[in-house]
């Protein structure tokens, strides 16, 4: 059996549902990913990624700011991308 390719990370993302979004997150993190680069979001932003996510009108598709230390983000604000 010959090996599938790998989907790229930004075309994986656009297939999960904003429920799974919140429920992969919430059992192993969360994620940014952007123009084919994943960044991780530290756990401190769970509660504001959690609480976005909860909203009725809320996308997967987003605009998180936050700080870069090390490996991964601390996010400071979600909103829905423009």
């Amino acid at each position: 059996m010959a090996d599938e390719p790998k989907t790229p990370p930004q075309a994986a993302a656009d297939k999960h549902e904003k429920s799974c979004v919140a429920k992969c997150g919430k059992d192993g993190g969360y994620a940014l990913i952007s123009g084919g680069k994943e960044t991780k979001l530290a756990a401190s932003g769970n509660d504001k990624i959690n609480e976005y996510l909860a909203k009725d009108d809320s996308t997967t598709k987003v605009s998180i700011k936050g700080e870069m230390k090390d490996d991964e983000m601390t996010v400071t604000s979600i909103e829905p991308a423009k």
